[in-house]
């Protein structure tokens, strides 16, 4: 992550064998937190790791796959891109404007 007085530009979130245990959510929601206590937008690169390995007939359903599911989870949390939802890719930039608290 880098932060600016303009903007927070978050590099990575790799998660490796632990990811489906909700640590990567966590970290997100909290930069998210601190984001919005500044008043910073957050940018990304949406990036999904290459599915070395399967066979060719395999490879690009799984890489689509993956590509659908952190689309999802980064829109989930406010991320948006300058394409439809169902066009993001890996290297798609992303950018999540600050959210105002609610008034009580």
């Amino acid at each position: 992550m880098t932060a600016s007085e303009s903007k927070i530009r978050l590099h990575d979130i790799v998660m490796g064998p632990l990811r489906g245990r909700g640590f990567g959510t966590s970290l997100l929601q909290e930069l998210c937190r601190y984001a919005d206590s500044r008043s910073l937008p957050i940018t990304c690169s949406m990036v999904v790791d290459s599915p070395f390995g399967l066979p060719p007939e395999e490879f690009d359903a799984k890489l689509r796959s993956d590509e659908r599911r952190l689309a999802a989870w980064y829109h989930r949390h406010g991320f948006r891109a300058d394409k439809p939802l169902d066009e993001w890719v890996s290297h798609t930039r992303l950018r999540r404007e600050p959210v105002a608290p609610t008034s009580r």
